[in-house]
């Protein structure tokens, strides 16, 4: 597995605000055609994630298996890498675990429709993006920063709406406070497909149509 370190922004959207000592962390593994997001999303973040999952476009079409564990980051930041999933020709599949929460949730969304996954113990949370920054602005800067966010979290609304099968007015209203998710709820609302098995891999039972694996039959020695 290759390893990419990051370092946070000094604007930032989430759940929480976090110190800037924080990082999230990609990495990728070309023979598995895997891509582990760890941590913020932040700019580095999506330059680590672009250049893993073009690279491993570049390799072929196959599906391409996109980990996440993330309690957000960068609205920004996240978008890069929702495009880019999205315009890369192999079918990115994601798989949540422990939390996805923010931006996270909707790159978990984003997925290829039928292979998203989240993990039996994983969380869910999505909400209205909130802006903590470090950084002055005079006023003329803060309405033009203003504006632009409006302007994605009303994208994120069409996203969601478009991902999860539901109407905008009532993304809308379910952003306006910090919605919690165990997994079979995440599933219900649609920002996931199917709840990944402790045993079989990524290929798991779907909530509505219950499979039954059965196991291969013994060849008997008997004449």
């Amino acid at each position: 597995m290759r390893k990419y370190d990051m370092k946070w922004n000094s604007v930032k959207f989430g759940s929480e605000s976090f110190d800037d000592d924080d990082s999230g962390e990609i990495t990728y593994d070309e023979e598995s055609r895997l891509v582990q997001l760890i941590g913020s999303i932040d700019d580095e973040t999506a330059k680590g994630a672009m250049y893993a999952l073009r690279l491993l476009e570049s390799n072929g079409v196959k599906p391409i298996r996109f980990e996440i564990y993330s309690y957000g980051g960068s609205l920004f930041s996240g978008m890069i890498i929702h495009d880019v999933m999205k315009e890369v020709r192999s079918p990115v599949y994601t798989l949540g675990y422990g939390l996805c929460a923010s931006m996270a949730a909707m790159l978990l969304a984003a997925g290829e429709p039928g292979h998203r996954y989240v993990s039996p113990s994983a969380r869910v949370m999505i909400h209205a993006p909130s802006a903590y920054t470090e950084v002055e602005f005079d006023m003329a800067k803060m309405e033009q920063f203003r504006e632009n966010l409006i302007r994605d979290y009303n994208l994120g609304i069409k996203m969601l709406s478009v991902y999860c099968h539901k109407s905008e007015a009532q993304v809308k209203e379910d952003l306006k406070k910090n919605l919690w998710m165990d997994a079979g709820q995440a599933v219900k609302y649609g920002l996931a497909d199917k709840i990944l098995e402790h045993k079989g891999g990524m290929y798991a039972k779907s909530l509505s149509k219950p499979k039954i694996v059965s196991k291969p039959k013994r060849k008997s020695n008997r004449k």
